[in-house]
């Protein structure tokens, strides 16, 4: 089969052809010069035990030390999974989105937990934007919560 015996075939069936090649056009217009781009900018937050409290020696070389509060519930809490869910749902809370959607970031950032395999769990932060500034901007708001 060669081109002109491809060009006959379209031919004989230019009724059901032309629209299909019209609507091809009018699509790729459509999402060339019209629809406005969408940018999606994600980063990660890799969840670690937090250290103990310090030490009595730690203390004695900085007397600063003395001052951390060490009832951090936290810091005895093994399963790191589910801190990690505690902070998706802080983030996601219908308060926290209304703060930074008054700081100007888009209402439609993800805030989930990575579904790879592994032993300190990630939190995959999305941002979306109109530019990959805004995109990069509504990341970061989220991330440093």
């Amino acid at each position: 089969m060669d081109l002109l015996s491809i060009i006959g075939i379209v031919w004989r069936h230019k009724l059901a052809a032309i629209p299909v090649v019209l609507f091809t056009i009018l699509g790729a217009f459509y999402v060339i010069a019209v629809k406005a781009p969408v940018y999606q900018a994600s980063s990660s937050l890799l969840l670690l035990s937090p250290p103990g409290p310090p030490s009595a020696e730690q203390i004695a070389a900085n007397h600063k030390l003395a001052k951390i509060n060490s009832n951090n519930p936290y810091v005895s809490f093994d399963d790191l999974p589910v801190v990690a869910d505690a902070i998706i749902d802080s983030v996601t809370s219908s308060a926290v989105e209304q703060t930074l959607a008054d700081r100007g970031v888009n209402p439609e950032y993800q805030v989930v937990l990575s579904t790879d395999f592994g032993s300190p769990p990630i939190i995959q932060i999305t941002g979306i934007g109109s530019t990959a500034a805004s995109a990069i901007r509504a990341a970061s708001p989220v991330r440093m919560r």
